[in-house]
């Protein structure tokens, strides 16, 4: 199972605290015309694309799982915590059932948070068929899992 989704996606979710929003102040004319008034705006959730946005994505993800895991399990919080980096996951469990219960778990933790896994794939024809076709990664969302065969491919510079 591997999960590939958006920095943006859970960057968005994180509010700028009142007292840290002039660190994110910026500056504007209305219509783009310089000869206006200059207006100022300040961020109120943390911008995509900011250099510290991947740390604080992760940040977020970890302080999910620490916060979640008494409620949606450890196996959900080890994966979170352990198996993202940026913005894929990458892992392999026993058996389809495990990998069911562990996308429905990690996708339910993180969406008690305001946020969402989604764009999943597998190797596995019974996993992908328990994830509804929206969740899936593009490439696959359209094929019948039942009759077409798997495509090749890459996670983590991983071959799925």
């Amino acid at each position: 199972m591997a999960e590939k989704g958006s920095v943006k996606d859970f960057v968005e979710k994180v509010h700028v605290s009142p007292e840290h929003k002039d660190l994110l102040l910026f500056l504007w004319w209305k219509n783009g015309d310089l000869d206006k008034e200059v207006i100022e705006y300040r961020m109120t959730v943390l911008l995509f694309g900011a250099t510290s946005s991947p740390s604080v994505a992760i940040f977020t993800l970890m302080k999910t799982a620490d916060d979640n895991e008494h409620e949606f399990g450890s196996d959900a919080a080890k994966f979170v915590k352990n198996d993202i980096y940026v913005d894929d996951g990458l892992k392999s469990v026993p058996t389809a059932a495990e990998a069911i219960q562990l996308i429905n778990s990690s996708k339910a933790m993180c969406m008690n948070e305001g946020s969402k896994l989604h764009k999943f794939l597998s190797n596995s024809k019974e996993v992908l068929a328990a994830i509804s076709p929206e969740k899936m990664v593009g490439s696959i969302n359209s094929l019948n899992v039942s009759k077409d065969s798997l495509p090749i491919e890459r996670t983590l510079g991983v071959v799925c």
